[in-house]
This record gives structure tokens, C-alpha cells and sequence, in this order.
């Protein structure tokens, strides 16, 4: 089985986690998680005000997904190293770790879990696939 680590942080744009949710809502997961970053420093009272909310509003729309919070900017790969280390024997075998500005169309996790356990796929079980000038890095553990 697989989990699913969702990534999140202060943006500019509420609909990330909206589309990166939609383009892999096909797949089945154990757990989903998101994990929202602290605010950058720096940012005025409304600004963490709307961070707030918007994490809120996530919450409430997303009620299968278990929510972590981090009360310092740390940034995107020390949370994954921090949440994985805390929560190592909980977590599925496999883990599907993404950011949330990214979106996954056409991507199909049970061909990735198959060349897994076949070994057909790279030695590291590592996909690279570059998708509207993103380069999305995807790792079955």
C-alpha cells in the first residue's frame, strides 16, 4: 500500500492543493497527509491571518487527510525528513511524497508500484518526468 505526503506552504495562489489533489484523486492511498510549512518570516498580521484561513478552509475540505502542522518555516525538504523520521513505523511501505503546486495528470501510480515489485524499473525506483516545465521528482521507498 502507499501513502500519500502532501506538501504545502504560504502561497499566492489557494487552488494549488486543490489541483494537485484532483490530478491523483484516481489513486487509491492508505493514509493522506498534508503538511503545511510555517509561515515565512517576515509577513505582516494579515498575511499569517490569511495563512490561517486558508489552512482552515483545507481542513474542512479535505477531512480524509491527516494534517500536520509546522510552526516554523522550514521548508519543503526538511518537513518531508522531520515527518518521515517522526512517523517512520506508521507510514505505508510506499510513499508518494509531492509538493503542492504540482499537478500529476496522466501519471499512473500502480505501473510504478508493478516495475517495484517486478524490478523493472529503475534500480532506485525513481521516476523523473518533466510535465509543464516542471521537473517532478517521485520516489516509491
Amino acid at each position: 500500500m502507499t501513502d500519500l505526503v502532501l506538501c504545502g506552504a504560504m502561497t499566492n495562489d489557494e487552488d494549488h492543493i486543490g489541483k494537485c489533489i484532483k490530478s491523483i484523486d484516481k489513486h487509491k492511498f492508505n493514509k493522506k497527509y498534508i503538511l503545511f510549512d510555517g509561515p515565512v518570516a517576515g509577513k505582516s498580521n494579515r498575511e499569517l491571518n490569511n495563512y490561517s484561513h486558508y489552512k482552515k478552509v483545507i481542513m474542512k475540505y479535505y477531512p480524509d487527510f491527516e494534517i500536520v502542522e509546522y510552526t516554523d518555516n522550514i521548508n519543503y525538504k526538511s518537513m518531508v525528513e522531520i515527518f518521515v523520521r517522526k512517523n517512520y513505523n506508521q507510514l505505508a511501505e510506499n510513499l508518494l511524497i509531492i509538493q503542492d503546486d504540482i499537478v500529476l495528470d496522466n501519471f499512473d501510480l500502480e505501473i510504478v508500484l508493478q516495475q517495484k515489485e517486478t524490478g523493472t524499473g529503475k534500480k532506485s525506483n525513481t521516476i523523473l518526468k518533466k510535465q509543464q516545465n516542471l521537473l517532478i521528482f517521485i520516489m516509491i521507498v
